[in-house]
């Protein structure tokens, strides 16, 4: 059975989306991804949620994919909040390869990073401000 790393919200990183200047092409990839540790001690990221207008759901990832590096590198976040602010990094147009095991077997899938629509921008807004507060909660 797997472990929950932390307090994690379904929402907070469904758009995984950055928290860019107003005016600027905030980048998104379209997920809903729950942080988990990994059986052997590892981290990685959940994929809950891919909606099927989403650039990593048109590049290929699913729903129950589990994601163990992003551009080679090993998952290294602690909490939700990490998530988000790895995303703050992205740009739009920018290609993203993502490690992942689906069914037992692994696979590289690359994601060119989109702008994110209109209609997410309040989800987005919500999802930050939730693991601000998760983060500051698990601090005391």
């Amino acid at each position: 059975m797997l472990r929950k790393a932390g307090i994690c919200c379904l929402f907070t990183s469904l758009v995984f989306s950055s928290v860019a200047s107003a005016g600027a092409r905030k980048p998104w990839l379209g997920m809903a991804l729950l942080l988990r540790d990994a059986p052997s001690g590892g981290k990685f990221l959940y994929v809950a949620h891919a909606p099927e207008e989403a650039p990593a759901y048109h590049a290929g990832i699913r729903p129950g994919d589990l994601i163990t590096r992003i551009d080679g590198k090993r998952i290294a976040f602690h909490d939700d909040l990490d998530v988000i602010e790895f995303s703050t990094s992205l740009t739009v147009g920018k290609l993203v390869t993502f490690r992942l095991t689906r069914a037992g077997k692994e696979q590289d899938i690359r994601v060119r990073i989109a702008a994110l629509p209109v209609e997410y921008e309040e989800l987005q807004a919500q999802s930050l401000k939730n693991a601000r507060a998760a983060r500051a909660r698990a601090k005391g």
